[in-house]
């Protein structure tokens, strides 16, 4: 039987906690079969990166020491708060040891990708048709991490490892000229030029973790344009694998994000609003002593559903979530049927 257990921040940013969340977990799914080259399913070693539209998940692979030039991709799973069938994979690409997908995001039916393989790659910055799985247009990048741009109308937009400003390109022609690049995208340099997380949110808000363990928000103030950043987060056990994604909620704006220093479910994840104040969380449904060996989270919300999406790199698991305020029950809110539908382990 699963736990219900309540956590705090980690350990050194729980200060007096300016609010509360709550999760509640709507649907657990297993991504085991994923790293089976056997599986037509097969995205690769580990599970790096999620997309989420309220209703389908796409989850990115990784290539943990699989071998170099072993295909990693990417799978969907269709109506993943109840269902846990994963489709095929597609957008394979030849990886090297400890490369991959960084991000996925989610658009209109599109899936937007940024894969990293340590040089540029033609599939480096990718549109797939997420029903189909076809790839519909490419750009030939090195991607630090790429998400649509709502700033810009939707376009794809990304980072570039060694450079403060995000790029943006008209998402029907990624291979196209650039509507802002490294000389005057939006700034999102807060100390570190290698980017280690990233997320856009409803209204092209920017967060970013960085190589030095800093958690930055960057307000939009126009199309190419930030205003003043702020230092979310700072001192985080960095490397590959630590992200973020902003919650825009009814009851607030959040940044989920994760520490690469946890080694349990509960101690590698925590949240914070974007003023910075630590959030207590609650999270009903999973067991946050289980182990991680890396604290490797990555995570994405629907603000339409209220859903947040996350993946958990060691364990191969994949979670929807409905988030909501504490200590409001998901019975109060009119969330029981979707407590319930969620598939019993």
């Amino acid at each position: 039987m699963m736990k219900t257990l309540a956590i705090a921040t980690i350990a050194g940013m729980a200060a007096s906690a300016s609010g509360q969340l709550t999760l509640n977990l709507v649907n657990q799914i297993d991504l085991l079969d994923t790293q089976d080259p056997a599986s037509a399913s097969f995205i690769g070693s580990n599970p790096s990166a999620v997309g989420w539209d309220g209703t389908n998940m796409y989850v990115a692979g990784w290539n943990n020491g699989r071998g170099n030039g072993v295909d990693h991709g990417l799978v969907g799973i269709a109506n993943a708060a109840s269902s846990d069938v994963l489709g095929a994979a597609f957008g394979q690409i030849a990886t090297p040891n400890f490369r991959g997908y960084n991000s996925v995001d989610v658009q209109n039916g599109r899936v937007l990708t940024g894969y990293d393989g340590g040089s540029p790659n033609p599939q480096g910055l990718a549109i797939y048709n997420g029903a189909t799985g076809a790839l519909e247009d490419s750009r030939n990048e090195r991607v630090a991490f790429a998400n649509f741009d709502p700033s810009n109308g939707g376009d794809a937009a990304w980072s570039v490892f060694g450079s403060g400003r995000l790029r943006v390109v008209d998402q029907t022609n990624l291979a196209g000229p650039t509507t802002w690049d490294g000389t005057n995208g939006p700034v999102i340099f807060a100390g570190s030029t290698i980017q280690r997380g990233q997320d856009t949110d409803d209204s092209g808000n920017i967060t970013l973790n960085d190589a030095n363990g800093n958690l930055t928000y960057f307000p939009r103030t126009g199309a190419n344009s930030t205003g003043s950043s702020v230092t979310l987060v700072s001192s985080l056990a960095t490397g590959n694998g630590n992200n973020n994604a902003i919650l825009n909620t009814g009851f607030g704006d959040f940044v989920m994000y994760n520490d690469r220093g946890g080694n349990t479910y509960g101690s590698s994840i925590a949240a914070v609003d974007t003023a910075g104040n630590a959030i207590s969380l609650t999270i009903n449904g999973v067991d946050l002593s289980t182990a991680t060996s890396t604290g490797w989270w990555d995570f994405d919300y629907d603000s339409a559903t209220g859903t947040l999406a996350a993946v958990e790199f060691s364990t191969r698991q994949a979670f929807v979530f409905q988030v909501v305020p504490a200590p409001a029950s998901a019975a109060l809110l009119g969330l029981g049927g979707l407590a319930a539908a969620r598939r019993r382990r």
